[in-house]
């Protein structure tokens, strides 16, 4: 009965969760997150087995574990040259009178995925980033990885992930107070998003 229970809530809530874990060290497994169902809920949902068994969609569609987060983009590459891009994206800034948005996550951090997919869509892009901002996305998704490159920015060490740096193009990091708190990005809405980003735009006009 749990299997189809949690099925069940998987699919018609949104997890409890955050990737807040340190990043995992190298050859180490990634983490599993932790998804916390509320109390009220199992009393909520309380068919038996047989019940969801022979139910009809949606109790089938979360047992074949289609997910949204298959369409979320992946874009922290472990094989890129994350130093050489730093400098890349702080030139564009340059050049384009631009901020640059450096965000530090990992594939396999929903919430790193989340907060990219967001701004990968073509919309919000369009209207939130691309006219103020050059965009990089940076991998740390094992332990100490790129690490050198958060404390150039002002924090010692990754303990959740995504970490998004707002910086000048002359590297001057302007929300070094917020640029951990990220961790939560896929629960944040898109307004919230956007007003974050759209706010230290209108600082630097």
């Amino acid at each position: 009965m749990s299997r189809y229970l949690l099925s069940l809530v998987l699919f018609l809530c949104p997890a409890v969760a955050s990737c807040s874990e340190t990043p995992p060290e190298e050859g180490a497994a990634a983490p599993v997150q932790e998804v916390v169902v509320p109390s009220s809920l199992e009393d909520r949902f309380s068919k038996t087995a047989e019940e969801i068994s022979h139910s009809p969609l949606p109790y089938a569609h979360a047992e074949d574990g289609e997910h949204h987060d298959e369409d979320e983009p992946r874009p922290y590459d472990a094989d890129a040259d994350a130093h050489q891009d730093v400098e890349d994206i702080l030139a564009r800034a340059r050049a384009n009178d631009k901020l640059a948005i450096i965000a530090m996550g990992a594939n396999w951090c929903h919430d790193s995925r989340g907060l990219a997919a967001r701004f990968e869509d073509p919309d919000f892009r369009a209207q939130n980033i691309t006219p103020y901002y050059e965009l990089l996305y940076i991998d740390v998704g094992r332990k100490d990885r790129n690490i050198d490159i958060a404390q150039r920015f002002g924090v010692e060490e990754i303990v959740g992930t995504p970490t998004v740096f707002i910086v000048t193009s002359e590297g001057e990091v302007l929300n070094l107070d917020t640029a951990p708190t990220w961790r939560n990005a896929a629960s944040r809405t898109d307004q919230e998003t956007a007003d974050y980003f759209r706010e230290f735009a209108s600082q630097d006009q």
